[in-house]
């Protein structure tokens, strides 16, 4: 499936397009309804685990509505010769897998809340570029169609691994060892690494011959304020 090939879109090509989507919501739903919240029990005390919760997430909404944009602009002006989104989701997913360990490593709330926004910075750096798959790939007369489907995806991914996460947690909560972490982290990052691979391998871009090196901000800042 290309870009170029919107002409005939069978349903397997659906998933292909989507299953990124599957693993990065099966990854944050995760983080944030079960482990962080248990996580941060071994590093604060309990009475104030809420407010350190908050702000680890308002934080990663910063982050995310700052790189998601920016990653998306820079795809748009790339050139790589396997196309202008994969690129940056094997980056991203990438530095997510070498990141995910941090959760479980890390020994004070300095340390969580700058793993927290690397992950963050990581996978939105991913999902921008991700983002342009159903207007770029798919029919418009499908892009319905393939909305429902992702969403569909995401909904089924972060069902799936927050429930098998908090049989897990449970049992770290309960003083079980930090195994159960581990599985819990390791079966995410599995995910992950399924995802990304996936979708860098079944999606194929055709380069795109960039004609300028500017940037997107140059070009911005030159529709804004040059003379017509």
């Amino acid at each position: 499936m290309t870009s170029q090939e919107t002409t005939v879109f069978r349903r397997r090509d659906y998933l292909k397009i989507t299953v990124f989507g599957f693993a990065l919501t099966a990854l944050w739903q995760s983080l944030h309804s079960i482990i962080l919240p248990l996580r941060l029990l071994d590093i604060v005390p309990e009475a104030q685990k809420n407010t350190y919760l908050g702000w680890l997430t308002f934080c990663g909404l910063i982050l995310a509505m700052a790189a998601q944009p920016i990653a998306g602009a820079i795809s748009d002006r790339s050139g790589f010769k396997w196309g202008r989104r994969r690129p940056y989701v094997l980056i991203g997913g990438v530095a997510a897998l070498l990141i995910i360990p941090g959760i479980g490593l890390a020994g004070s709330f300095a340390a969580i809340f700058a793993v927290y926004c690397l992950l963050q910075i990581a996978t939105n750096t991913a999902q921008g570029p991700y983002q342009a798959f159903i207007p770029e790939f798919v029919p418009e007369n499908k892009h319905g169609a393939a909305s429902g489907v992702k969403a569909l995806l995401e909904i089924i991914g972060g069902v799936m691994l927050v429930y098998l996460a908090s049989l897990f947690m449970d049992r770290y909560s309960a003083g079980q060892g930090s195994g159960w972490l581990w599985l819990v982290l390791g079966s995410l990052a599995a995910v992950l690494l399924a995802g990304t691979l996936s979708t860098v391998l079944m999606v194929k871009e055709k380069p795109i011959r960039v004609k300028s090196r500017r940037t997107p901000f140059t070009t911005e800042w030159q529709a804004r304020c040059l003379p017509s």
